[in-house]
């Protein structure tokens, strides 16, 4: 028997997940948060097939950390594969505990009794008994890792079928998100960002500040932490505005070069990973090196939280993927017990890593306690909003050879890169911007990388799936990167992924054979090969086809984490001055899917987003200074510009489902990065695709 999910070991009680408060009605908790991946829906799926109800009955609470689970964070495609595994668990023993006590009353045989839309049932006929007329004879502390069983249904009536998302209708009305909420008595923050992290404050017009605002504007400042608060949010805004350009900051140059391969290889560097290289004098030998810069998370609507002294309580509003870690390092910088401080999640725009989320709820919970009794609203600039953290830019240089028989030698890849971990918490730091400006002794003592257990930040997938003879890995960590760094969707998978499947088409040239083909023939995983397969035929694969043509097909390929969903992704463009792409086809085996137009949604997401970073997106500087500060300096892919999108799923309803948050950004880009040089007849490795770069290629 498999170990039980994390999720359920961290949470092990079945009244952490599952509660009858109101008469047909069932309570559902759970510790991943809505990011719009449409996880809640999905979830409550997932229970009503277990307690045979309807989903519509079901209601699930708000994330708080004084009543949710504790499920560390949202994030590496883990809500359904960890979080929902536990909730079908938990609603199986509810099911179960509440037919044992029904059989014991009725002195029947349980195997003779059902739960039928709530009810107890023996046979055919009605007991009287229900879910919530026996839910005080419940053991709701019992605990649930003892009856951990697989995820096999046996019949599935909810599950499997495309129900509508939960939280569209708030959304659409207008009122769906954090930046939407209202409570009485509310003031407005506004926080001075520096032009760069870990910039000094050197001045502040406070005499200039008060002649113009006089007593609108509060204006409050603690070492180098800087924010005004006003009765309206414009007067907020219209006062930092002010006061802005009139400050002085202290800041280290930041110089970003279009090149940033070689760069990334001369900074300074922790060696994290060395494994012995193969030598193998048989093997001809190739080698290359692929790119990626500085990726900002692009969230459409800035970041924002709301923060609340209420007598001993401190009540925060976030939209935070963890707000466990969250309130940990919150209370850690406040002096404040942690079971003082209650933080609520807020559904906003997504980000899928770490953005600004985190670093405002600081902010506003620093301003609350200025303001007892009065809850305040922190709301960021577009400009705050893209300096604040980014994906880190990373070097892959790859190495292999070709036997006489065409098949791929020993394997050896060397990375350099940033952290993709500087969340709260991460390397036993507050990793807070607010907290290190009010206090040095909050500033960031180490860098560190996520863990290779929990599927690691800039190794994640950088092992080939490949049936490989060796694979060696050598992993260069930077720690003086002028850019604060930390998780964006996917970690380093989607620029390995690029790098590797790149560097496959490489090999395949020089074996003379077809990509797709010489794919199969290094791959052993018969699901692996399906999703080959079936993206091949989706996209009417053609081995012959001619390169160098300015219109190309380009397959990618990858298992996310190399442990969770399958995903094959073929991209057509057309290549002149820029880059076209015209179609994408997707292939995807995730096992059992729960919701599959929740399911669709996230893997031509991850299509659409990483469409953009390969094309548009990489953060630049000038004169010293970051220059993507808004739409304009930092392009994203428009509506315009989305080609068609065709997703099939290869789907078991025997088979555990497979995290697909994050599949499909490594295929998309490599299969993408193989259309252009295959379309160019001349390979290209360095993201993003720009015109500029195009044309130096061409030249």
């Amino acid at each position: 028997m498999k170990p039980p999910p994390k999720s359920l070991q961290d949470n092990p009680c079945l009244g952490a997940w599952l509660a009858l408060e109101q008469p047909g009605r069932v309570s559902l908790r759970s510790g991943k948060v809505e990011l719009g991946q449409g996880i809640h829906t999905a979830l409550i799926q997932i229970a009503a097939e277990e307690l045979n109800l309807e989903p519509d009955r079901f209601d699930l609470q708000p994330l708080r950390t004084s009543t949710g689970p504790d499920e560390w964070l949202t994030a590496s495609s883990q809500s359904i594969e960890s979080g929902g595994a536990a909730i079908r668990t938990a609603a199986a023993c509810l099911r179960t505990s509440t037919i044992a006590i029904a059989a014991s009353m009725l002195n029947a045989d349980p195997a003779r009794l059902a739960l039928v839309q709530g009810e107890v049932w023996h046979d055919d006929i009605a007991t009287g008994h229900d879910l919530w007329s026996l839910a005080g004879l419940i053991d709701w502390q019992q605990d649930l890792r003892d009856g951990w069983a697989g995820w096999p249904v046996a019949m599935q009536r909810s599950i499997g079928k495309s129900l509508p998302r939960r939280d569209l209708p708030h959304i659409i009305a207008g009122g769906g998100f954090l930046q939407d909420l209202q409570l009485p008595g509310m003031v407005h923050g506004r926080v001075l960002h520096p032009p760069a992290h870990a910039a000094v404050l050197e001045n502040l017009p406070e005499a200039a500040f008060k002649a113009r605002f006089a007593e609108q504007c509060r204006l409050l400042r603690r070492r180098d932490f800087l924010a005004v608060v006003a009765d309206s949010e414009t007067l907020a805004r219209q006062a930092a505005d002010y006061l802005s350009p009139r400050l002085r900051w202290r800041q280290a140059e930041i110089v970003i070069p279009d090149d940033i391969a070689p760069w990334l290889q001369a900074q300074p560097s922790q060696t994290m990973r060395d494994d012995p290289v193969s030598t193998d004098p048989g093997i001809a030998s190739h080698a290359a090196t692929y790119s990626r810069g500085f990726l900002l998370h692009g969230s459409i609507a800035p970041s924002c939280a709301v923060a609340m002294r209420d007598g001993d309580r401190l009540h925060i509003w976030t939209h935070s993927q963890g707000v466990f870690p969250l309130r940990s390092q919150i209370a850690r910088v406040l002096g404040l017990p942690a079971a003082e401080i209650v933080v609520e999640h807020r559904p906003s725009a997504g980000c899928y890593g770490h953005n600004g989320a985190d670093d405002v709820a600081l902010e506003a919970a620093l301003l609350a306690e200025a303001f007892p009794g009065r809850p305040v609203r922190v709301l960021w600039s577009r400009a705050d909003e893209m300096t604040a953290t980014c994906g880190s830019a990373m070097a892959i240089s790859l190495q292999a050879g070709l036997d006489a028989s065409g098949r791929i030698g020993p394997w050896r890849a060397e990375i350099w890169s940033g952290t993709h971990s500087s969340r709260p918490g991460a390397g036993g730091d507050v990793n807070l911007s607010a907290a290190a400006a009010c206090d040095a002794a909050f500033a960031a003592k180490a860098i560190s990388d996520v863990a290779d257990a929990v599927g690691g930040g800039a190794m994640r997938n950088i092992a080939p799936l490949y049936d490989l003879p060796s694979i060696s890995l050598r992993h260069q960590l930077l720690p003086q990167l002028p850019l604060r760094t930390s998780s964006l969707r996917a970690l380093g998978a989607q620029p390995n992924v690029f790098a590797i499947e790149g560097f496959m088409d490489e090999l395949a040239e020089r074996a003379g054979c077809d990509p797709v083909l010489f794919r199969k023939l290094h791959l052993k995983d018969p699901r692996a090969i399906a999703v080959l397969e079936g993206v091949a035929a989706m996209a009417e694969w053609e081995a012959s086809a001619k390169t160098g043509l300015g219109r190309a097909k380009g397959v990618g390929f990858a298992r996310y984490k190399n442990k969770s969903a399958y995903c094959a992704v073929v991209v057509e463009v057309e290549v002149e001055e820029i880059v076209q792409v015209t179609r994408v086809w997707c292939a995807v085996d995730a096992g059992l899917v729960i919701n599959p137009d929740g399911a669709r949604n996230q893997v031509e997401g991850g299509i659409v987003q990483s469409l953009s970073w390969c094309l548009k997106e990489a953060v630049r500087s000038d004169s010293g200074m970051i220059s993507s500060r808004d739409w304009h300096s930092y392009p994203i892919l428009r509506f315009s510009e989305v080609p068609e999108i065709e997703t099939r799923f290869i789907t078991d309803r025997e088979a555990e489902p497979l995290g697909v948050g994050e599949t499909s950004q490594g295929p998309t880009a490599a299969a993408l990065g193989n259309a252009v040089s295959r379309a160019l007849g001349i390979r290209l490795r360095a993201l993003p695709f720009t015109r500029d770069r195009l044309l130096a290629a061409l030249a």
